[in-house]
Formats: structure tokens, C-alpha cells, sequence
């Protein structure tokens, strides 16, 4: 039975960041087109929160899963 790998192979966890950025990107443009004040709060806050959370923090700026190969 094949163990699972350590680490995310590199061109995997590229695609999956910017399908992230992209998904960010495009639901920023939808919040600045409809002209609602406290939408732009929380998706600032919502981006904060993320930016907060270790996991996210390690993988974008040590990016662990490219010293796996």
C-alpha cells in the first residue's frame, strides 16, 4: 500500500494558489461593481484572517512543498 507523500509536488501547489488568487481576485471585482460600503470591510477582514493563519503564511512565503524534491 503506497504511503502518501510528504509534500505537495510544486506544479500542484502552484496551480492550487493561484486558482485561489484568481477565485480572490474575480469576487474582489464582484464586491467593487455592486457599490456596497461594508462588503470591501469584511473582505478585507476575511483577507486578513487568512493572511493570520500560519499554514497559509508558511506555504506562501518558506514554501515547504518545493523542499520535498
Amino acid at each position: 500500500m503506497p504511503h502518501a507523500p510528504k509534500f505537495i509536488p510544486p506544479n500542484l501547489a502552484y496551480s492550487a494558489l493561484a486558482i485561489v488568487i484568481v477565485i480572490f481576485a474575480l469576487s474582489l471585482i464582484m464586491i467593487l461593481r455592486s457599490k456596497q460600503k461594508g462588503a470591501l470591510d469584511v473582505y478585507m477582514i476575511l483577507i486578513k484572517q487568512i493572511w493570520k493563519s500560519k499554514r497559509v503564511k508558511s506555504l506562501i512565503l518558506n514554501k515547504p512543498f518545493l523542499s520535498g524534491y
